[in-house]
């Protein structure tokens, strides 16, 4: 079972459903009805077993998903972790983000010491953070997008080049 206070449940749940998770889905992933899900986040109680069905569908816990966004320095895998859980990027995701196997994305979650440098500048470029930070060499992100920027960027990066130059013409028009 997973170990969570509320506060730190709702204040998660309420950050993933502002950042585009849909209590929809998250009704699909646990079998809770959505009324339930909402009614728990409003009154910041619900059954124990039921939180923790939210809490191991999201995959979160203390010690990856920090509401103070603490990023202290730690071993790659679990920065690696952080960033992707808040960015709701899976293994998957990521593995076709970079051109990379799902199993080399998955070694690289495990491992405390971070990549070659090639492969930690892909990785800050899909993840939008900076190497040093990822790297471990920093203990707070020099740059640091949240969500909503993040798919803003990324949307951008993935843009065909019509609809990116349609893009600079409107945020440069007067």
């Amino acid at each position: 079972m997973a170990t969570i206070d509320m506060d730190t449940f709702v204040k998660v749940l309420k950050s993933k459903v502002a950042n585009g998770l849909t209590y929809e889905k998250l009704e699909s992933m646990t079998g809770i009805p959505k009324s339930s899900i909402q009614r728990y986040v409003q009154k910041g109680n619900g059954p124990a077993t039921r939180i923790d069905s939210i809490v191991n569908a999201l995959g979160i816990s203390e010690e990856i998903y920090r509401s103070n966004h603490d990023y202290q320095t730690g071993p790659f895998g679990e920065r690696l972790i952080r960033i992707m859980t808040e960015r709701f990027i899976d293994e998957e995701d990521l593995a076709a983000m970079t051109n990379m196997e799902v199993d080399e994305v998955q070694g690289l979650m495990a491992d405390p010491e971070p990549p070659t440098d090639d492969i930690l500048c892909k990785l800050a470029l899909v993840l939008a953070v900076d190497v040093p930070w990822l790297r471990g060499d920093t203990s707070k992100p020099l740059l640091y997008l949240g969500n909503d920027e993040y798919q803003v960027i990324y949307g951008y990066r993935q843009a065909s080049d019509d609809t990116r130059r349609a893009i600079r013409a409107i945020l440069t028009a007067k």
